[in-house]
């Protein structure tokens, strides 16, 4: 039956390992799951590639189950942040941006070598001291097993007085226990402040080293920024230059022109102004000359002047009349006025000079009359008659003037009636000529401006292939940049992810070490109270010097342990060849890695050649900064507005980790709960054997047992309710056992035998209490 027992709790024991193993699978499942949702939301992952690192690492974790689990995890990760920062270098643009970048993801590889070296030594120097470890452990168990029976064979011969020196080493014992346990419980703690301290200093280093690359990017970017500022200020100069330029020369051309058109209007009125000059000149002449004829014909006959007089101007009375017509027809308007100012001066000058005259001509008259007074002595009527005719001449002179003055009058009317119509056909023609000539700068200025429209048109067409190329390399800049945090992101969370497991993993080796230690401490406790019951049976049984057949248990045990060692043996074997093919694979890939770096750089010395190309071409168009600015200013925005959306999915897929690391670690106290449940289950199962082992030995040597059977069973019932009972209930039935004893030893010296029975019942009792 015990045996059935046994085998049923092993059974069960492997069923809740197989399901607790195949639960911290389907954590792993949902994990992997998860990253790869956020991988294919990050877009930025093939997810090809992807879906083979997965199965790959599902496989590796079906192959390798128990203690591989968490390696396969850890280098899986590490494939991770490899392909990662492999895939941010190639995806970066700028020249300084990738060669930090490979920098960097050089030093990441070589460390993570290093760590990967570090940490497979560490494994095997920690495998080679436990091995050492169980190897003195089992030279200690030997020596202990030789000084327990050294001890059992002093022990048949000491007295009593020695089991109160054994309680006493137990207590020791005990004692020593606790002080052990708080020992490894203060390095454990010790170790976790070590260790806790060791990842904050990494953690500083990884955001001294980030905020480090921000700076230098920071710096990089306003420098960009004051060199397209300078060419910005220089293009914008130099357009001003050219157009103050092109305005002088225009303006110095129009000058030029309106000077030879003021030359030409200057030396026109010149020759104008000689021509007036010239003709008036010429009356001048014909006056003199008329004037001279008039006073030769009166100087010589008065009677043939005023006959000539007749002849030439006609009777008075017949232009009497002309002149008020002349005048009355020109007295109207602007022209009228000015001929009239300018004939009122002039006839002002034609009175003094007819009185000049008149007062001339009475002399030379005067002279006559005396040579005709002589010869009117004899004739009075040739007197009357000559005083009649000067009369006549000098009303005859005096109207000659008047019409001498009205003449002069219409003549320079004429002349400025001729002055304004030369005037007027200047006029005319002159603003025909300047119409000319600004129509035919107009026509010039016109074809600079289609000549400029047309360099305009293509500039802007040029412009705009240009913006496009320029949004293009934003855009893939951008691009970079993103996947570039994005991946950083991803890389500290696999790094904490990394170091929370390794300390997870460090935290269960120490635990598995403890129960271990525990184990082997109840083994050995186990041992001596076999002992102690040996010793007790043996010296009930001084007569009897029988080998008893004990059942075969120890050389289970060897096979069961010999079976773990080869399971332990197996285990590290497909380590170690797991790790070199890792290791292999790791070279391949950093091998394929370098090739992907080599090419990447061939493709930033070509964008390098492009971007110096475009350059030249953006040099030329900077007075389009502003713009290209402004749509920088709505995708930093937009980028902006990007990032806080993938932060808060980060957040989201942070808070299921962390719901999925909670769950890992509650399967992982129902595991230690259950490995608790088993540990008290193999010490009832030890009791249940050593009560075997009595009742095989009672049977062997025909004693009759004196408890009865209803005894047997109660105790048997009541054993697991015994091992859960609390200290109190313990120290009661400690104290009522050895008042027990107390009796048993009044009764011995009555009844031997009963005496031993009881001893033999007393100490079952205080090993199952114990236990």
């Amino acid at each position: 039956m015990l045996q059935e027992e046994l085998i049923a709790l092993e059974q069960w024991c492997q069923k809740e390992t197989c399901f607790l193993t195949k639960e911290m699978e389907n954590c792993m499942t949902n994990m992997m799951e998860k990253e790869r949702e956020y991988a294919y939301r990050s877009k930025n992952m093939d997810e090809g590639k992807f879906m083979k690192l997965h199965k790959a690492s599902l496989a590796e974790i079906q192959k390798e189950k128990g203690p591989s689990l968490e390696k396969t995890v850890e280098m899986q990760r590490a494939m991770q942040e490899q392909f990662a920062l492999l895939k941010q270098l190639s995806k970066e643009s700028t020249q300084k941006e990738r060669e930090i970048v490979a920098l960097k993801a050089e030093e990441i590889r070589s460390a993570e070598e290093a760590k990967c070296k570090e940490h497979w030594r560490e494994i095997e120097t920690k495998c080679e001291e436990r091995l050492r470890t169980l190897e003195k452990q089992q030279e200690l168990e030997q020596e202990n097993r030789r000084t327990k029976q050294r001890v059992v064979r002093e022990v048949v011969q000491a007295d009593s007085s020695k089991n109160k020196a054994e309680k006493i080493k137990r207590e020791e014992l005990r004692a020593g226990k606790i002080k052990c346990e708080e020992d490894l419980r203060a390095t454990k703690i010790e170790r976790k402040e070590e260790r806790m301290s060791s990842v904050k200093r990494r953690k500083e280093e990884l955001w001294a080293a980030k905020k480090k690359l921000e700076e230098e990017h920071r710096a990089a970017k306003i420098k960009r920024e004051e060199e397209c500022r300078a060419a910005k200020i220089k293009r914008e100069e130099e357009q001003r230059a050219a157009k103050i330029r092109r305005c002088k020369e225009r303006m110095s051309a129009v000058k030029q022109r309106k000077e030879e058109l003021m030359a030409a209007k200057l030396k026109r009125q010149e020759e104008l102004k000689a021509a007036e000059i010239k003709r008036e000149e010429e009356l001048r002449a014909t006056k003199r000359k008329h004037y001279k004829e008039l006073k030769m014909s009166y100087g010589s006959d008065a009677y043939s002047a005023s006959s000539s007089y007749r002849k030439i101007f006609g009777d008075s009375p017949r232009y009497s009349s002309s002149p008020s017509r002349m005048s009355s027809s020109r007295t109207g308007g602007y022209r009228s006025l000015s001929v009239t100012r300018t004939g009122a001066s002039s006839l002002g000058s034609y009175k003094r000079a007819g009185r000049s005259a008149l007062s001339s001509g009475p002399m030379s008259l005067g002279l006559d009359t005396l040579d005709f007074a002589q010869s009117s002595v004899l004739n009075n009527e040739f007197k009357i008659i000559r005083t009649n005719e000067k009369e006549q001449m000098q009303g005859l002179n005096d109207r000659f003037a008047m019409f001498i003055e009205k003449v002069r009058n219409l003549e320079q009317h004429n002349k400025v009636l001729e002055t304004e119509l030369v005037t007027l056909r200047q006029r005319q023609s002159e603003p025909s000529r300047l119409a000319e000539l600004y129509q035919q700068e107009i026509r010039e200025l016109r074809s600079q401006l289609e000549e400029a429209h047309g360099e305009k048109n293509q500039m802007m067409f040029e412009r705009d292939n240009v913006e496009e190329e320029l949004q293009k390399l934003r855009e893939r800049y951008e691009d970079e940049v993103r996947a570039r945090d994005e991946s950083e992101r991803t890389l500290k969370a696999f790094r904490k992810d990394v170091d929370d497991a390794s300390l997870a993993r460090l935290d269960l080796e120490k635990k598995v070490e403890s129960l271990l230690d525990e184990i082997a401490f109840l083994r050995r406790a186990h041992d001596e109270e076999v002992a102690e019951l040996m010793n007790a049976i043996q010296a009930s049984q001084v007569s009897v010097e029988m080998e008893v057949a004990k059942p075969d248990l120890t050389s289970a045990l060897k096979e069961i342990r010999g079976q773990y060692e080869s399971l332990a043996s197996k285990n590290l074997q497909s380590a170690e060849e797991w790790y070199k093919s890792k290791f292999a694979d790791l070279s391949e890939q950093a091998n394929r890695s370098n090739e992907a770096i080599r090419a990447s750089r061939e493709e930033v010395n070509e964008f390098r050649r492009q971007l110096q190309s475009k350059t030249i071409e953006i040099e030329s168009l900077r007075g389009t900064n502003e713009s290209l600015e402004r749509q920088l200013r709505e995708m930093e925005d937009r980028h902006n507005m990007e990032v806080a959306g993938y932060q808060e999915a980060i957040g989201e897929l942070e808070n299921e980790l962390r719901t999925t690391k909670s769950e890992m670690a509650r399967h992982l106290r129902e595991y230690q709960d259950l490995l608790n449940v088993k540990m008290a289950l193999d010490i009832e199962i030890a009791a249940y054997r050593k009560l075997l082992e009595g009742e095989e030995t009672r049977i062997s040597t025909g004693m009759p047992y004196p408890i009865p059977s209803s005894v047997s069973s109660s105790q048997s019932y009541s054993y697991q309710s015994r091992i859960y009972t609390s200290s109190g209930k313990t120290a009661k039935k400690e104290g009522k056992d050895e008042e027990d004893k107390q009796e048993q030893n009044a009764k011995s010296e009555s009844n031997p035998s009963k005496k031993a029975d009881k001893q033999e019942s007393g100490d079952v009792n205080s090993t199952s209490q114990k236990n």
